[in-house]
């Protein structure tokens, strides 16, 4: 769409979603493990050794790991990565090694402790739960590993609309998976939405936001959107950027993607713009590739190749480096696109 600062969609971009696992080699964990303490015991560390047996495994199987490691040698595995590596190399260890909705929540409380708040992680980690049981299921991690809420958190550390928004995000009820057209409801809500903005003198931000958090479910919202594009003959997002600004607005733009392109080629273009800049987005790499991974990380990798006639192979072996480059490239190439 027009506007939207998102590439043309290549064609078929849209198809499934559901994630897309790697057939799981069959693994002897307690010879694994010790392999691994081998590799760190000692003088020096083996990191190819690390890089072999981490990437050949999927997410689960590192959690069997973790288990095992401590079993047999009494020793915390992630402790130990964390003491023999350093830099981007021993951060994309270390998620890899976590439950992946648990190493989400502890980025997005890495991005709300202390003094400023990443905005950025905070929105974009929240918009990437589609469904209402995978929300459901990082709210309950948060609140498991830091004994409060997630919506506790957020309240207590943002405000304004930004806060509204963020705390509308995580009480999301709308259920997804089924969906029953409505294109009246849609074109209805649609005005409303163009009544709050364009057609009024000043915006009336709670009532985007209203409509925006309350509509039934996503598909719902993204027709919606679609009459917006009739009606105003521009793209929703063009009014977000005439209606909004600062983390407001970057939090509804990047949610309005989502709705609008889907999460493939959102994540998509969250990890072009990381590897494209003038300096490298490791963080923001990292916590995709890691969260990710055992969701739908292949189908993100061929919609990147269809959408930016490159491939993110090709990419991220030209703007990454050393161990942690490696690392990265043995978990990508494990994935036929």
């Amino acid at each position: 769409m027009e506007g939207s600062g998102f590439p043309p969609f290549a064609a078929g971009c849209q198809a499934s979603e559901e994630g897309k696992r790697c057939e799981e080699e069959e693994i002897d964990f307690m010879k694994e493990v010790q392999i691994l303490r081998k590799a760190m015991k000692g003088l020096g560390t083996d990191e190819d050794t690390l890089i072999k047996v981490t990437s050949r495994c999927s997410s689960h199987q590192r959690q069997t790991l973790n288990a095992t490691y401590k079993q047999a040698f009494g020793r915390d595995l992630v402790e130990d990565l964390k003491s023999e590596t350093g830099g981007n190399f021993e951060n994309l260890l270390v998620a890899l090694y976590q439950v992946p909705v648990e190493f989400e929540a502890r980025c997005l409380h890495e991005a709300i402790k202390g003094l400023g708040t990443d905005d950025e992680t905070l929105y974009e980690v929240i918009t990437a739960r589609y469904y209402r049981r995978d929300l459901h299921l990082l709210i309950d991690a948060y609140q498991n590993l830091y004994g409060k809420s997630l919506e506790e958190a957020i309240v207590g550390d943002c405000s304004g609309h930004f806060k509204k928004f963020m705390v509308a995000l995580i009480n999301n009820y709308r259920e997804n998976e089924d969906y029953e057209d409505d294109r009246d409801l849609s074109m209805e809500l649609a005005k409303k939405l163009l009544r709050a903005g364009e057609l009024q003198l000043g915006t009336d931000e709670s009532e985007f936001l209203r409509i925006i958090c309350t509509t039934r479910n996503n598909n719902q919202l993204k027709e919606t959107f679609e009459e917006y594009e009739k009606i105003a003959g521009k793209d929703f997002r063009d009014a977000v950027r005439a209606e909004f600004s600062g983390n407001i607005r970057d939090a509804l733009l990047a949610f309005c993607t989502e709705i609008i392109e889907g999460g493939l080629a959102y994540h998509a273009q969250l990890l072009h713009k990381s590897v494209s800049g003038i300096c490298t987005d490791n963080k923001k790499i990292i916590r995709i590739i890691a969260s990710r991974e055992e969701i739908d990380l292949v189908n993100i990798m061929r919609v990147y190749t269809q959408v930016y006639d490159t491939s993110l192979v090709d990419d991220v072996t030209k703007e990454t480096d050393g161990d942690y480059k490696k690392l990265l490239l043995a978990i990508l190439n494990k994935r036929d696109v």
